[in-house]
């Protein structure tokens, strides 16, 4: 008896190291991250740019790395073996699943959760002689039951899918909001009772997808923080850890530019002007009635909707500056048009 047990936990552990070992990727090797033994030490490098991280939601995790070096040309010192610590400064909830790393060459932390929504400020120590503050934005978890059709059900999951939640369009440079779970193949109900690991591969496109391409949580996750470096279409799969068939989502990535940015239209519908400041018209060549309007940041988070419209021509003065997803019901057609218009 006592051997199968050290032979299960032989295995769990095993399991586990694998799983850790394949999510974790080598700095040294993506694209705009330089390595050596020599680089001078200014600073801390993280895996994501800039001073501002948008976190996973609510109880997910959003693994990532820091290590130490030249922050201007983004060069890690391989050289480095110094222990870091993070100090929560402030911030509306709790840090959990946290503790101390040891950069030799950088650390990974990969399942720091926050127990509630908002902006948290995070201080980063190495040695006590380094430091750099990261401010990490955590939303509230999207509720995916409300969003599928068919709903959701505790287990009988086969299948992964992905939730764009703008159509599969985005502006190039522009954040690619993406979620991700599990349903049922034949039902179409979501699995709540998924548990683990999520990985993202770009199977093809002209450019590069860069961001976070590994999540570990429950129910669903969504990952916030990837985009593309060049205009095209990008086919995207996602797998997990536990075995469930693959999923794929061709991604459009558009170009913003002023020479780019014109009148949307696809095929029988229109929304115009674009950018626009104040309103906008929706045309379809058929006279079709609009059935409803729904309109997404670009985190894909929905911020406004419509049920019905009556007038085709929609005041949005309300809507501060930025890029958004509109996507469009019609009475008639049982599919939906779905354009990325600026306001300015």
């Amino acid at each position: 008896m006592s051997t199968i047990k050290s032979k299960r936990i032989f295995l769990i552990i095993f399991l586990l190291s694998f799983f850790n070992f394949s999510f974790a990727q080598d700095p040294c090797l993506i694209e705009g991250v330089n390595c050596n033994d020599s680089a001078e030490r200014n600073g801390l490098i993280f895996s994501f740019i800039g001073d501002t991280i948008d976190y996973a939601a609510v109880g997910t995790s959003m693994p990532f790395w820091v290590g130490v070096g030249d922050v201007y040309s983004r060069t890690i010192d391989t050289s480095v073996d110094h222990p870091v610590a993070a100090t929560v400064l402030s911030g509306p909830g709790l840090l959990t699943k946290y503790s101390s790393q040891q950069i030799s060459p950088y650390s990974y932390f990969n399942s720091w959760e926050f127990s509630s929504a908002g902006n948290y400020k995070i201080e980063f120590s190495v040695s006590g002689i380094l430091k750099d503050t990261v401010i990490f934005r955590v939303d509230s978890p999207i509720d995916l039951c409300s969003e599928v059709t068919e709903g959701c059900t505790s287990g009988g999951g086969d299948i992964v899918f992905m939730s764009t939640g703008n159509g599969g369009i985005i502006p190039v440079d522009a954040i690619f909001p993406l979620t991700v779970g599990v349903k049922n193949r034949l039902t179409g109900q979501v699995d709540s009772s998924f548990f683990g690991y999520v990985y993202l591969n770009q199977l093809s496109g002209p450019g590069t997808m860069y961001g976070t391409k590994s999540m570990y949580g429950e129910r669903w996750l969504t990952f916030t923080d990837l985009y593309f470096s060049k205009p095209g279409t990008y086919l995207i799969e996602a797998t997990t850890n536990s075995g469930y068939l693959p999923d794929t989502v061709s991604v459009e990535v558009v170009s913003t530019s002023k020479s780019n940015i014109s009148n949307s239209k696809v095929g029988s519908t229109n929304l115009f002007p674009n950018p626009f400041s104040d309103k906008i018209t929706i045309e379809n060549k058929f006279g079709d009635e609009i059935r409803d309007l729904k309109i997404y940041n670009i985190r894909g988070k929905l911020i406004d909707q419509y049920p019905s419209i009556k007038s085709p021509v929609l005041s949005l003065a309300h809507l501060p500056e930025g890029i958004y997803f509109f996507e469009v019901g019609f009475k008639k057609s049982s599919q939906t048009h779905v354009s990325v218009l600026v306001k300015r």
